[in-house]
């Protein structure tokens, strides 16, 4: 069997685990399709590898990252990675500080990806 569902959210769980999640989302096989890290503190370096391993993922397709600690950059970082993903359908993001450069980058991912 494999694992095609992980929450966890509301752990207080921090950028080392985001780290690790994104490398296992870029690495071949992965078959994850649902990630719930909403309500954790999860901040720019967390989103930029989990972006990076949304770049290489084709499996994943519900990710839930609400109320975390994104900030504009980490927003960013996970937007470059959503232009090369085709497997995600639904993304949540509420709850996080993207501003105005995050929401741009956002906007111009979701113009690229034929998925979301």
């Amino acid at each position: 069997p494999r694992l095609t569902s992980l929450d966890l959210h509301d752990n207080r769980l921090a950028d080392n685990l985001a780290v690790a999640i994104g490398a296992a989302l870029a690495a071949p096989g992965c078959s994850l399709r649902v990630l719930n890290l909403a309500h954790n503190n999860v901040a720019d370096p967390g989103g930029a590898a989990l972006g990076a391993g949304l770049a290489a993922n084709s499996s994943l397709a519900i990710l839930h990252l609400a109320h975390n600690l994104l900030n504009p950059a980490g927003v960013a970082a996970l937007a470059e990675g959503l232009r090369a993903n085709a497997s995600l359908s639904h993304l949540a993001l509420g709850g996080n500080e993207a501003g105005g450069p995050g929401a741009k980058a956002l906007g111009e991912a979701l113009a690229a990806n034929q998925a979301l």
